[in-house]
């Protein structure tokens, strides 16, 4: 879901959640900003703030970026490790996993063990993983609830003490014990644990989360948790303090928020299960239990052109570090574990084949420039077959439907699946360098980023600014001391490469909506 933005009109739509491990658990959105986010002028300012595994590309800001994938479950045809193939060949580096504890239970702690190393040698690391799902005897969802509505409800025995005496993990506190169980079989692959999934949902009532800056919010309204804020917090103090113990080296993040006013009542409240205030035995506001704030965002529900739903993100973005600045909690990191974009207009919302492609292309060149920890695409798979559906995200696969496919082969990548495989060829073990980007002066018409490229040639990513649609074209130069190789992609056509010699020292570039590439040395 997407965060509701001052003169942004609300507008949530809820997608049916699968509850399979490896899927995303659904997601809606409300309308995106049509400001310019921190996008500043024509190009964007870099944040230059840590990279997630301390991999520093040079002086210029992180060099490791999480292009990542929700790859979800679409059929018995396909099991995860053909899964894993389908995501490196569509772009991905890292997954956004989940490993509910009732499937633990169900099929064994060590179940994806061999799984999760398989993924190595394929090129994906750095996962996300998001803890969710209490077995049916730890939660407290209705006695006949099925497996995937145990996402919806809280685990029970949160105020257990989360030690005991001698140090170890309290049996009796649930998701204390189902913490440990993940940490110690899966934290040799994961660099972020995830605290539930989207747990400020509200469906269609936007409305409820108006009052959320000045009173928590009510737990009726929290439609996928079910239970209070302050029990929430609690969850987060858990799982900080556990992760902490067994997996050192890894980080907490929320659950995928998209209000921002969620994330100011967690910066107001503790743990304490009445009213959330500061005591000796709940010291502490959520700030103290996560390190990064994972949001989700999708532009589909504000309209206009790729560009709008990227400045969209990145104005959600400041949003969330404007609260955190406002309530004294500092800095944070920041990842987002979900966006995409339809390639149909369909349900009355925004899409297109151009439209998705070119919003992949600039969320992710503009998320590893501006010093985001990673994306996740939702999602790997279409939810349905071309015209079967009039839900906006049944359509924002890096794969057509493919429910029915027996074998990887089987499986076709999409217009986003392909610009997404496209831009793994250049984007990768780059550094952010906005010194080289200001040199160019872009125009107004312009924009884009710059990137140091291993083996010290420069990378430049321009497109021409679009708003209402795909259609916007534009000129411009940049400076290059020898042969410059420029690539271009388009949804019908795929990749060009061509070589070109500067003139005059420059080299002269028509731009369109969808991202150009050249590299200089």
């Amino acid at each position: 879901m997407s965060d509701a933005h001052a003169g942004a009109a609300a507008c949530v739509a809820g997608c049916a959640a699968s509850g399979s491990p490896g899927s995303s658990g659904g997601q809606s959105g409300t309308a995106a900003s049509a400001g310019s986010g921190s996008v500043d002028g024509p190009g964007g300012t870099a944040d230059g703030g840590d990279s997630a595994t301390g991999e520093m590309g040079s002086v210029y800001g992180p060099k490791y970026f999480r292009f990542g994938d929700n790859p979800g479950y679409y059929g018995s045809g396909i099991d995860r490790r053909e899964s894993a193939q389908m995501s490196v060949a569509a772009g991905a580096s890292s997954l956004r996993t989940t490993l509910p504890e009732y499937y633990l239970q169900k099929w064994g702690d060590a179940i994806e063990v061999d799984d999760y190393a398989s993924y190595l040698p394929l090129g994906l690391g750095h996962h996300v993983c998001f803890l969710i799902g209490p077995s049916h005897e730890h939660s407290n969802a209705p006695a006949d609830a099925q497996d995937y509505e145990l996402a919806h409800y809280s685990p029970k025995n949160l105020y257990e003490p989360i030690f005991s005496a001698d140090g170890s993990v309290n049996p009796n506190n649930f998701w204390a014990a189902y913490v440990e169980r993940v940490a110690k079989n899966y934290g040799p692959y994961l660099d972020m644990y995830e605290v539930w999934n989207e747990p400020d949902q509200v469906g269609s009532n936007w409305q409820a989360t108006e009052a959320w800056d000045k009173t928590p919010p009510n737990a009726k309204d929290l439609i996928w948790w079910n239970d209070s804020i302050f029990s929430y917090i609690r969850m987060l103090r858990i799982t900080y303090e556990v992760v902490h113990k067994f997996d050192s080296d890894a980080s907490v993040t929320v659950g995928g928020i998209g209000y921002g006013a969620f994330l100011s009542a967690l910066l107001r409240y503790t743990d304490d299960p009445k009213a959330g205030a500061v005591s000796a035995d709940y010291p502490d506001t959520a700030a103290k239990y996560f390190d990064i704030l994972s949001f989700h965002y999708y532009p589909v529900f504000g309209g206009g052109s790729s560009d709008v739903g990227v400045e969209g993100l990145f104005t959600a973005r400041d949003d969330y570090r404007a609260r955190l600045k406002a309530a004294g909690a500092g800095e944070r990191q920041f990842v987002v574990t979900e966006t995409g974009a339809p390639r149909y207009a369909v349900g009355g919302n925004v899409g297109g084949a151009d439209y998705s492609a070119n919003y992949l292309l600039k969320v992710m060149t503009l998320g590893h420039y501006q010093g985001l920890v990673g994306i996740d695409w939702f999602a790997q798979g279409d939810g349905a077959a071309v015209g079967a559906s009039s839900d906006s995200f049944a359509y924002m696969g890096l794969y057509f439907d493919y429910s029915s496919a027996m074998q990887v082969s089987d499986a076709k990548l999409s217009p986003q699946g392909q610009a997404y495989a496209w831009l793994k060829g250049w984007l990768p073990n780059t550094a952010a360098d906005p010194g080289a980007l200001a040199k160019l002066d872009l125009p107004e018409a312009v924009r884009g980023a710059a990137f140091l490229a291993e083996g010290g040639h420069h990378l430049y990513v321009l497109w021409a600014h679009t708003t209402m649609d795909e259609s916007a074209t534009a000129k411009c130069s940049l400076p290059a001391a020898g042969t410059a190789t420029v690539r271009t992609f388009s949804v019908e056509h795929g990749e060009s490469v061509a070589m070109v010699e500067p003139g005059a020292g420059q080299i002269a570039l028509s731009l369109t909506g969808t991202p150009t590439v050249i590299e200089v040395p």
